[in-house]
């Protein structure tokens, strides 16, 4: 895996890639996503390890079914200027079952998710992403808040 522009991957590493332990981070276009993007990247620093950012939508009914283009260029800017290895993901339609299957397949030592503060009301409508990855991921989880909370 190399620190350059990566086109939309596929949720399985390459064999090389899945040799270099990685660090696996769901990123969205609000606050907390940019926390956990930040907070990831520290930590594979530290580690040494290879990042897989997930692009994904915002957990809630107006956001997009996407990571957006500009979502995308401001992290492959980010990860390129700091030289770390990395490859970005766009969000399937399951994004919990998309971040396991990738954690297994890069043999990741953390997962990172960003969190917000919901009602009770639009966490039983909705569900929560983040919850099925916290319970369901092969690895420790780190969930990250912004920092304004």
């Amino acid at each position: 895996m190399t620190a350059d522009r990566c086109p939309a991957a596929g949720t399985h590493p390459s064999p090389e890639e899945a040799s270099v332990p990685s660090t696996i981070v769901l990123v969205n276009d609000r606050p907390e996503g940019d926390t956990a993007l930040r907070w990831a990247t520290d930590h594979a620093r530290r580690r040494g390890t290879a990042l897989h950012v997930v692009l994904a939508r915002a957990d809630s009914p107006a956001a997009p079914e996407y990571g957006s283009p500009s979502l995308r260029a401001r992290i492959a800017t980010r990860l390129l200027d700091g030289g770390l290895p990395h490859r970005l993901h766009d969000p399937e339609e399951d994004v919990a079952d998309q971040v396991d299957r990738l954690a297994t397949a890069a043999g990741a030592d953390l997962v990172v998710v960003p969190v917000r503060r919901r009602s009770p009301a639009l966490k039983l409508v909705l569900g929560s992403f983040a919850q099925r990855i916290i319970l369901d991921a092969p690895c420790p989880v780190v969930t990250v808040k912004s920092p304004d909370r």
